[in-house]
């Protein structure tokens, strides 16, 4: 869901249910971003010799050649992802401090809208996947709370899409909170005024409150 209730950004606040099931923000950064640095420096120096190998099984084997997207998918999401990391941290250096001010809350937005439109293009481009939008004259201007219902992690990112990159709106979610661990969206979506949430909150959680 979007439009959820803002927050003061920059803080970890937005955070709620049973947030022990994740390490605290500092450590958890640490290690999802030194497992993404780790990984992306292995595809790309396995690059080299995989993609030819990769190359030479699918020209011989009938069908797509989907061992070589894969790994030029995968190579792409790490990239994207690190990309995200070093501008997310960045921007969190130069707002220190000040990032509820409107200017620091445009650049995380337009950071948002970048990152979630790389990963769309990485998997049009290896994937083949496409999106169909019926009546996009219904989208106006907002504002609006969207209820998107959807089945993947691809498609969790057609709200952004569809209303931030496609209308240039300013969007609050409210997002699962294992998807801290996309250390990018760790990082710039608790600087936006979004709700992390646990799908399954006990009796004594503070989420409706904090929705």
């Amino acid at each position: 869901m979007c439009l959820a209730r803002p927050r003061t950004a920059g803080s970890e606040s937005g955070t709620v249910g049973a947030v022990a099931a994740l390490p605290r923000p500092v450590v958890r950064r640490t290690i999802s971003v030194a497992a993404v640095l780790l990984a992306t420096a292995g595809i790309l120096v396995a690059s080299p010799l995989a993609l030819p190998l990769l190359g030479l099984v699918d020209l011989l084997r009938p069908g797509p050649a989907w061992r070589t997207r894969t790994w030029c998918l995968v190579a792409g999401a790490l990239v994207n992802e690190v990309a995200g990391v070093t501008l997310a941290a960045a921007m969190t250096l130069r707002f220190l401090g000040r990032n509820d001010r409107p200017a620091a809350q445009r650049r995380f937005h337009r950071l948002e809208h970048w990152w979630a439109a790389r990963h769309a293009l990485n998997f049009r481009r290896f994937a083949g996947v496409r999106w169909v939008i019926e009546n996009p004259e219904e989208i106006d201007h907002g504002p609006a709370v969207v209820l998107a219902r959807h089945s993947s992690h691809i498609d969790a990112i057609l709200p952004v899409l569809l209303f931030g990159v496609g209308q240039g709106l300013e969007l609050s979610y409210t997002l699962k909170v294992s998807l801290h661990l996309a250390p990018a969206l760790d990082i710039f979506g608790n600087r936006l005024p979004n709700v992390f949430v646990d799908r399954h909150p006990g009796p004594d959680s503070p989420m409706d409150a904090e929705l």
